[in-house]
């Protein structure tokens, strides 16, 4: 596959190299090692044969480019390299195995080269990785002959009556590998073929080894490996090394491989060389804080237990680099700081331990939350990996859950300094993206809201929630009977394997797509089998079922805290790629939406006695902030009258007056209106709208006829993409796409619809993140409602009935007027008892 950092820098050919060096070191501990390279420019092989390797394509330039980075990997990882002017990879290592013949080693080849194989011996494996599957093998003579027909030693023979395409041998026409294998089997080696020519059975093949009898040498000949190729060679030389850990580290930090650098072990923590002050009392923290003016910052880092809704803090750590490092221990206040600035990294945990607390919340900086909006497509924003990826080096991991505090004051501490290192490197970055209103405005006053929405809670019927639990049973066990009689035998439906067996081998229905294992049984597949027989459509709302089992009713009863009888979920500000927020313990975001059991999962959400739930949800945000973003008059003007934007689309599509749209022709222009802003495609359309693809490109067609500035807009920000290697938010907010440069057309395909739905799915969360933070202000104090969940482009809030009556009028106002478009922005409102009314 192709790959690149996010400045486009293609790296597929080192990450490759990379990952195979470091297994192979790894895994197999050699004590000895070297890298045997082709050199550039001809070999003898070409002066003997001019079509030699010739339908080789030339080295493609993103491979070009990689080579630089190749050697110095090979340098850090400080293995000898070995070329020679006039031969190929292959030569050297057939010198090395003959001058190391005698000497007491094993010799393991790792090359996926079928020449390689004639080097096999004794002493001598060859460890290939094989083709797509990047099966393993290691061939000694047994398995040579297993594989080829043929000793070791019979290789060049082979490969000279067979030919290879890959390095263009010729070989003997109309001989393939069979018929190789059969003469070499019979006469033992080329020369004895060519003298008992008449023995060999069959007119055409005699004649065609007669005719090419030239060739057929001289593919020998360019098969043959040459043994005595001018080097030294000197077994102490190859021993292997440690590498180079902080160029190896530079290299992988450079090319963006984070996989990669996490395994990479610990740089030595330089233990502070100044050793943590331990702060006893508030009169220790004011001696610590007296050299420092009171308008400079202070990096903080905290040893933290338990989650929502009773978060805990034992210590913290203190670091400003002219007072050095220190550590308070807490027993159940915060240490005074003044009203200074305070620089942490993922700070909501320490937030919300304020706010269960009730003490005053100073202004806190997040360091986590810079990094995410610099690069919102890492794995992890963990301190210690962000500055391993900045600096090439980091601090080590944040205390275990009940560590004893001693020892946690210098680690802490020890990380503190890095919060400020990180914060000094990262936060004049925010400027120069054009990203500091997005960090100021929208994201860390974000940070309070969800903390706020996390130790509220929601509050959940364990009795619902019970019966929905054994209602899901009884569903299940139904299904699982109706399933065994369709099939005519009971077997395991969670077993791939088994569902294969009944749907191929005993119900012979058509195997759709093969996967390594066998038969896929994925739901694609199952859709595609139910249009021909019951029984799939059965067991994909058997697996529907039992994921909602497994996801929802076993294990939200567990979740429910005991002391305030709600569901604490987390809100997680630096997850998605979109800038969207994600909830985990429980994912409250993806319960089915349109599904009767969706809804009954929801009805289980209740809130407290005298309240009432109140959902406000932007109605089509997606299509009105597409309307804004590309400028077109026909969705302007819809949205401005109020007008129904699916049936106005059908409408213009179908050619029809408003009043003529039938309910299919607004489900395709539904369809239609989504899928632009997702990027679909007519195959894509054709399955969402259930018509055929003809009818769904014409459809396309049509509706970019009618939506000339969509079209433009659409085409813009993929030239943009492509030419900055990112696209942005109304905001400002970037997502990084270099596969938009990427060769390979389904790599490029899809981020050619992220690039197209980025900015208007970014725009979307941008915009509910400034509703939140907004609504929180204007509940103030003065209200008891309070805002509990946030799912897509909604808000839930539990409100006392007394409340309803002003908090309707309040949430529409600030969700209408948290951003202004050139078309209105709508909430729709609905009041109801439990989660499934609203």
């Amino acid at each position: 596959g192709y790959l690149s950092t996010s400045r486009g820098v293609p790296t597929h050919a080192v990450f490759g190299m990379s990952t195979m060096l470091w297994k192979l070191l790894r895994e197999e501990e050699p004590d000895y090692i070297a890298v045997a390279w082709d050199a550039p420019g001809p070999t003898f092989r070409h002066a003997a044969f001019e079509a030699y390797k010739e339908t080789r394509p030339g080295m493609p330039a993103d491979l070009a480019v990689q080579i630089p980075n190749v050697k110095a990997l090979i340098e850090a990882f400080r293995m000898p390299f070995l070329e020679v002017p006039g031969y190929e990879a292959d030569d050297i290592l057939g010198t090395l195995v003959a001058k190391a013949r005698d000497l007491p080693v094993e010799l393991v080849l790792v090359t996926a080269d079928k020449d390689t194989l004639q080097l096999v011996g004794p002493t001598v494996r060859v460890f290939s990785v094989i083709g797509r599957t990047g099966e393993r093998v290691v061939f000694d003579e047994a398995k040579v002959r297993e594989r080829w027909g043929v000793a070791p030693e019979q290789m060049p023979d082979l490969l000279a009556l067979m030919g290879d395409q890959i390095d263009n041998i010729p070989g003997v026409p109309g001989v393939g590998e069979t018929t190789a294998r059969k003469l070499l089997a019979q006469f033992g080696s080329l020369e004895r073929i060519y003298e008992n020519l008449p023995l060999v059975s069959g007119t055409k093949l005699r004649e065609a080894l007669a005719t090419s009898r030239k060739q057929a040498l001289l593919s020998r000949e360019l098969a043959t490996i040459n043994r005595r190729v001018p080097i030294g060679f000197q077994l102490d030389s190859f021993k292997r090394q440690e590498p180079d850990w902080a160029r190896l580290r530079g290299i992988w930090t450079e090319l963006e491989f984070s996989s990669l650098l996490r395994q990479l072990p610990r740089p030595t923590v330089q233990v502070a060389a100044e050793p943590a002050r331990v702060l006893s009392d508030g009169a220790a923290v004011a001696d610590y804080l007296k050299p420092l003016p009171a308008e400079a910052p202070l990096a903080l880092e905290w040893v933290r237990e338990g989650r929502a809704p009773e978060p805990v803090i034992r210590g913290v750590g203190l670091y400003h680099p002219d007072i050095g490092p220190a550590f308070f221990p807490i027993n159940d206040r915060p240490p005074d700081l003044g009203d200074r600035r305070l620089i942490g990294h993922d700070v909501k945990f320490p937030v919300q331990w304020r706010l269960r607390r009730q003490f005053p919340l100073p202004r806190v900086e997040d360091s986590a939350l810079v990094a995410y909006l610099l690069n919102s497509e890492r794995m992890s924003y963990q301190l210690e990996e962000i500055c391993i990826e900045s600096f090439g080096e980091g601090p080590g991991p944040a205390p275990a859950d009940g560590a004893p505090l001693d020892e946690c004051a210098a680690q802490v501490s020890e990380r503190a300094r890095w919060v400020w290192r990180y914060w000094s490197h990262a936060s004049p970055l925010l400027e120069e993206h054009g990203l500091k209103a997005l960090y100021e405005e929208v994201e860390r006053p974000l940070i309070p809201v969800l903390a706020r929405m996390e130790l509220d809670g929601i509050r959940v019927d364990p009795e619902r929630l019970e019966s929905f639990g054994t209602e899901l049973e009884r569903h299940l066990d139904n299904l699982t009977r109706e399933i065994h009689t369709l099939a005519g035998e009971p077997f395991n439906i969670n077993s791939p394997k088994q569902l294969a067996q009944v749907l191929f081998e005993k119900l012979k229905l058509p195997p759709v797509k093969r996967t390594k294992t066998g038969y896929s049984t994925d739901a694609d597949v199952l859709a595609e089998l139910a249009l021909g027989h019951p029984l799939p459509a059965k067991i994909l709302e058997h697996r529907t079922l039992a994921k909602l089992k497994s996801t929802y009713a076993d294990v939200l009863p567990g979740l429910i805290h005991p002391a305030t009888g709600r569901i604490h979920t987390s809100f997680n500000q630096l997850v998605t790629a979109t800038g969207r927020l994600s909830s985990s313990e429980p994912n409250l975001q993806n319960i089915p939406v349109r599904t009767e059991l969706g809804r009954r999962i929801r009805q289980a959400f209740v809130p407290e006695p005298g309240h009432r739930f109140l959902a406000a949800d932007y109605s089509q945000i997606e299509l009105r902030i597409l309307a804004h973003c590309s400028g077109e008059e026909a969705l302007i003007e819809a949205f401005r009258r109020g007008e129904d934007i699916h049936a106005r689309t059908a409408a213009e599509v179908f050619n029809v007056a408003p009043e003529g749209v039938t309910p299919e022709m607004r489900r395709v222009a539904k369809g239609i209106n989504f899928g632009v802003v997702y990027g679909i495609s007519a195959f894509g359309l054709s399955q969402a709208a259930a018509v055929d693809q003809r009818a769904a490109q014409k459809y396309l067609d049509d509706y970019f006829a009618r939506h000339p500035k969509v079209k433009a807009y659409i085409e813009g920000a993929l030239a943009e993409g492509r030419e900055k290697g990112y696209v942005t938010t109304l905001l400002g907010r970037r997502r990084y796409l270099p596969e938009l440069k990427s060769s390979n057309p389904n790599a490029r395909g899809m981020a050619e619809r992220m690039a197209m739905n980025a900015p208007i799915q970014g725009s979307a969360s941008d915009l509910i993140k400034i509703a939140m933070v907004r609504m929180v202000g204007a509940l103030g104090s003065r209200f008891r409602s309070r805002m509990l969940l946030q799912v897509h482009d909604e808000l839930l809030f539990e409100a006392p009935e007394e409340e309803l009556g002003v908090l309707e009028p309040l949430a529409r106002e600030v969700m209408e007027s948290a951003l202004t478009l050139s078309v209105p922005l709508k909430a729709d409102i609905k009041i109801g008892r439990d989660w499934s009314e609203v």
